[in-house]
């Protein structure tokens, strides 16, 4: 926080009150969250906050908030209408819940993205086996079963899209109590923001025009209740083509089939929480009539434009605030994910716009610049900043995209004439096609492209070891029209460009978007720093160009309170390095517990630190690399014996890396590593050969206990764990033991292997080759003897398993992977000697 600003908050068991004050005008700001829901109502207040403070590049401070059902917000010295954030105003981000378990814990560190994920129920299986060629089957397929829905939330509701009768339903509430948007809403309907509650369920079985207490035909698709302060919208358009439903004969225009039952009641507390299946009608809840639903227009974009947005897909986000990715998300029904309505184009000229001021003024060269302005995304913006150059966009360009992005800002749409004119400017920057890993969704195990999707499903079904969607793309699919739709998006070329540019570029870290997370006090972060620098030694290990040789005079305090800016910037290969020497050093503690334990038993016990390996492969010692993090061990009889290895991770995947790199050390590398030496950092050195008797040899390194330390929250679900899964997780032991499995897959492991036969022949299913193939006897005894081989591995990797104790896992003192991040930044930042 700069000396300009002065935050607090006060928080009791029904209210949360924060104040935020510009000292130099004196101007406060106060933002209240209260609970309303009354007396009855249970556990903690579902409600949350988080501050972020201003940072160079970002002149602003943001308030994420994130609320259930009854609980009212307040916002005083605000203005009324929308406004640009700045240094009077910080930016205010509120996402509405309907279920209070998704609310997190105050003082956890919340990607707020995590509750915006867009997914879909019942999609429609493609035809598969002898029925690909069959026409009739890929129409039918063509028509979307009426079941099928896409779900979108949004900051304050979500939108259900019918594929079927292509109608979008769209559920919004207040944010706050100034919601200029529901003002005149809920004078209407005599309630207030706080009143705002929903849940939905999807019927399978349901039909269309179905009500309930209707003798044959009584299950509607969609079910909706809601209190009278939830507004609820149908939005019915124009669909655009795409390669899918052009190639397809699919309907082309929405239709006004009634998909949906909506009921409404005057209380929160008589609206199921979201998840909760309902069987039957409550006698509180009253219907609503279909034709009481407000329909909105259709937006209509002409072919050319509908290129264009899909061109915007893949255009990184531009700045603080416009972020292409984010608002393409609710593209089609006109809303962004703040809920104001908005089209793609409309994004696309702010977009671009964002970006005029940094080509005219040559900023594009200057990566310092763009670190502190774009984060993360610096090195995608500087090469569009360069296609915008060399597209030659003049002043008279700029000019119309500044006098339409005016427009848009004061909420009006561009006009046809502007839209023309910006089609022709967009068409001068030249860009490269995206990548397949822009096609995946976050975690890489499906695509955000619905068609893309529905592709690959088809292929994993029946499956028990399919390729990962990455691998399936890049040349597992033989689908000829799922290959027509990844030209389409990613050139002719995306196999070939995939395989020559796996080197990816460096990536930097901006120190100032750093935030201090909520739950780190000036204090602990002082205490922690002063433990950091009591041990220059460790604290510049593999960094030593980067720091002084000793902390001698350097004070914490002075750190966290200085405002020069020594590192702007540093690689995300630097920044582990020093966030992985801070967890050793907070390592130390526990290790040294775990000494004095061993050593009632084995008094001559070491801990050893900066041990290395020489692995021997091929016959030849390889080059020593660091091996561990730190072990506990004894020379006895002329030998090393370890009794105990560590695995440090700092990150937030720490508890899931080390197990993953404990697996490969004992089960892929020492196996095959007899020879290898373990060098000790006095130069003496222990030979790894368990089949020897002689001296000289290091005993117990595959089956030695290991132990796990990691950040707090690193290996476990919840909404209080470094990646803030607002998920519950139930562990469940399988009732089939090993052998039982074994049985089971032997059938499967033998039809993926006549799929492995048919593919690499190239015979077609059912062929009268493919039937004589599996006649044969030689295919039956290679098979038998593949599959022997490799129960023969696994029985042996069992063996080894079975001498191996589980992992140990201990937890760093209360510091998470966030707070590390934040005291990485301030020493890169603040105390190199660059």
């Amino acid at each position: 926080m700069s000396t300009y600003e002065n935050f607090s908050a006060e928080i009791s068991k029904i209210k949360i009150k924060l104040i935020f004050t510009y000292i130099l005008s004196g101007k406060k700001l106060v933002i209240e969250m209260t609970d309303l829901r009354g007396s009855k109502a249970k556990g903690r207040m579902p409600a949350y906050y988080q501050y972020l403070e201003p940072v160079s590049g970002r002149t602003y401070a943001i308030f994420k908030l994130i609320a259930g059902p009854g609980v009212s917000i307040t916002l005083n010295g605000y203005p009324p209408g929308s406004y640009e954030p700045n240094s009077f105003y910080p930016m205010v981000e509120i996402i509405r819940v309907q279920d209070p378990e998704l609310v997190p814990t105050i003082g956890t560190d919340f990607n707020t993205h995590q509750l915006l994920g867009e997914y879909q129920v019942n999609p429609p299986e493609p035809p598969q086996g002898k029925d690909v060629g069959d026409l009739r089957k890929w129409y039918s397929y063509s028509i979307p079963p009426t079941d099928f829905f896409t779900l979108s939330p949004l900051n304050n509701g979500i939108i259900i899209r019918h594929h079927h009768s292509k109608q979008d339903l769209i559920i919004t509430v207040p944010n706050h109590t100034s919601d200029s948007e529901f003002s005149e809403f809920l004078n209407q309907v005599d309630m207030l923001h706080s009143d705002a509650k929903f849940t939905f369920q999807i019927n399978n079985g349901g039909g269309i025009g179905a009500k309930r207490g209707n003798k044959f035909n009584n299950l509607p698709i969609l079910e909706v209740i809601k209190t009278p302060a939830v507004k609820i919208e149908l939005a019915r358009e124009t669909i655009h083509y795409t390669p899918g439903n052009v190639l397809l004969g699919g309907k082309k225009t929405s239709t006004d089939e009634v998909f949906y039952e909506i009921y409404e009641t005057d209380k929160i507390a008589n609206v199921p929480n979201q998840g909760e299946r309902f069987s039957e009608i409550k006698s509180y809840w009253q219907r609503l009539e279909p034709k009481t639903i407000p329909i909105s227009q259709p937006i209509v974009l002409s072919p050319e434009l509908t290129t264009m947005d899909m061109a915007v897909r893949f255009v990184p986000a531009l700045g603080d605030v416009i972020d292409v990715a984010e608002f393409f998300k609710g593209w089609y029904c006109g809303r962004d994910l703040y809920g104001r309505k908005l089209s793609s184009t409309e994004i696309a000229i702010l977009g671009i716009g964002a970006l005029l001021p940094f080509a005219a003024s040559g900023a594009s060269k200057s990566a310092s610049i763009l670190q502190r302005s774009f984060g993360r995304r610096a090195n995608k913006t500087m090469d569009l900043l360069g296609r915008i150059k060399k597209s030659g966009v003049n002043n008279e360009d700029a000019k119309l995209i500044r006098e339409a992005e005016k427009r848009i800002k004061k909420g009006l749409p561009a006009t046809a004439l502007q839209i023309e004119e910006l089609s022709r400017i967009y068409k001068k920057i030249k860009g490269e096609p995206p990548t397949i890993d822009q096609l995946l969704n976050v975690d890489g195990t499906g695509f955000v492209h619905c068609e893309l999707q529905e592709a690959y499903r088809a292929y994993t079904k029946g499956k028990t070891n399919p390729a990962n969607p990455r691998e399936w793309a890049l040349g597992k699919t033989r689908n000829p029209e799922t290959i027509k739709l990844l030209k389409g998006f990613l050139g002719s070329d995306y196999i070939r460009r995939a395989k020559y540019n796996l080197r990816q570029p460096k990536q930097f870290i901006n120190n100032f978007e750093v935030p201090r997370p909520i739950d780190l006090s000036e204090n602990e972060a002082i205490q922690l720093l002063s433990q950091f620098f009591s041990q220059p030694k460790k604290l510049t290990e593999r960094l030593d160009d980067f720091f002084p040789s000793n902390f001698m005079g350097i004070e914490p305090k002075n750190v966290l309170q200085t405002y020069r800016i020594r590192t702007p910037t540093i690689s995300q290969g630097t920044f582990n390095i020093l966030k992985g020497n801070l967890a050793e050093i907070l390592s130390k503690k526990i290790k040294l517990k775990h000494l004095d334990e061993i050593r009632k038993t084995v008094p001559n016990a070491k801990l050893i630190s900066s041990l290395k390996i020489q692995l021997m492969e091929n016959g030849k010692l390889n080059p020593a690399k660091l091996f561990a993090d730190d072990v506990i061990a004894v020379v006895e009889k002329g030998n090393l014996r370890i009794l105990k290895l560590y695995e440090v991770k700092s990150g937030y995947r720490g508890g899931m890396e080390a197990t993953e790199q404990i697996f490969d050390w004992i089960e892929g590398r020492l196996p095959h590593a007899e020879g290898s030496r373990l060098l000790l950092p006095d130069g003496k050195f222990f030979i790894y050969d368990p089949g020897s008797i002689d001296k000289g040899r290091v005993i117990g390194l595959n089956n030695a206990p290991r132990c796990i330390i990691t950040a707090k929250g690193a290996s476990h679900l919840g909404v209080d764990s470094s990646m803030q899964v607002a998920a519950r997780s139930e562990r469940i032991e399988l009732e089939l033991t090993s052998e039982q499995m074994e049985e089971k897959l032997k059938k499967e492991f033998f039809s993926e292997y006549l799929e492995e036969i048919a593919r690499k022949k190239r015979l077609v299913e059912f062929s009268n080759e493919f039937m004589d193939e599996i006649a044969s006897k030689k295919i039956r005894v290679d098979f038998t003897n593949e599959y022997l081989q490799q129960l023969a591995q696994k029985k042996s990797g069992d063996i080894i398993v079975d001498i191996i104790p589980s992992p140990q896992v201990e937890y760093l003192e209360k510091v998470t992977s966030s707070q590390l991040d934040y005291l990485v930044a301030e020493i890169f930042s603040k105390v190199t000697i660059k």
